[in-house]
């Protein structure tokens, strides 16, 4: 996919140095900035979930749906286990 965006003069100095030491493309650069941008921030939605996880398994009020998924993993896990 193709995206236009806009940078500071500076930032997009330092890319081109960037360009020009690592022999790889701006496309290149951007793909792996935002790659590591992704993963440092989707670990922050994931303990969020577990969060939420905990809080419905402490209070009683977890869903149909999570209850599901939670036997599914259970079973899925137990099942590539040796005992």
């Amino acid at each position: 996919m193709k995206t236009a965006i806009s940078l500071p003069n500076e930032l997009f100095e330092e890319l081109e140095a960037l360009v020009k030491e690592s022999g790889g493309t701006r496309s290149e650069i951007y793909v792996a900035a935002l790659r590591e941008y992704v993963a440092r921030h989707v670990p922050d939605r994931v303990t969020d979930a577990f969060n939420r996880l905990a809080d419905e398994l402490e209070n009683g009020t977890e869903e149909e749906e999570t209850r599901s998924f939670r036997r599914e993993a259970t079973r899925r896990a137990f099942g590539r286990t040796e005992w």
